[in-house]
């Protein structure tokens, strides 16, 4: 199923439907199966991360899930014509925000120099994701 699942991410022809409903597939089994579907929930995440137009789900995803795995691939998604929506390109900075590698790190050093104003808007709408501790009894 899974070589199927890519095929049909992979394919420019397929109606967009049909590659979120693969999406959400893969979104099943990364809930009800990670370790045992790890690799190719990885391979196939890849594969949207790679199309610009269901890019930032896929990002955002890998980042929820906390797999870093992708980092690179994600990262070097940035900059590209196909991934030039606000949307694609916030997702990318907060994955790049939570990931806790060098190559992340170096992504937002570099994000601050050219767009400061946007990574701490970010920030702060990573702050808003945080739960809030519940109060304690004096």
């Amino acid at each position: 199923g899974w070589k199927r699942a890519i095929a049909i991410l992979d394919d420019p022809k397929r109606q967009y439907q049909d590659k979120l409903a693969v999406l959400g597939s893969i979104r099943f089994f990364q809930a009800c199966q990670p370790k045992e579907h790890r690799s190719s929930i990885l391979l196939a995440t890849s594969s949207v991360v790679a199309q610009g137009d269901m890019a930032d789900m896929a990002i955002e995803d890998l980042r929820r899930w906390k797999w870093f795995d992708l980092t690179k691939h994600v990262l070097a998604q940035y900059g590209k014509p196909t991934h030039a929506a606000p949307l694609v390109k916030n997702a990318i900075i907060r994955y790049a925000l939570c990931a806790p590698d060098v190559q992340a790190a170096e992504f937002i050093k570099s994000m601050r120099t050219s767009d400061a104003e946007l990574v701490r808007e970010i920030e702060q709408s990573l702050e808003l994701e945080r739960p809030i501790p519940p109060k304690t009894k004096p």
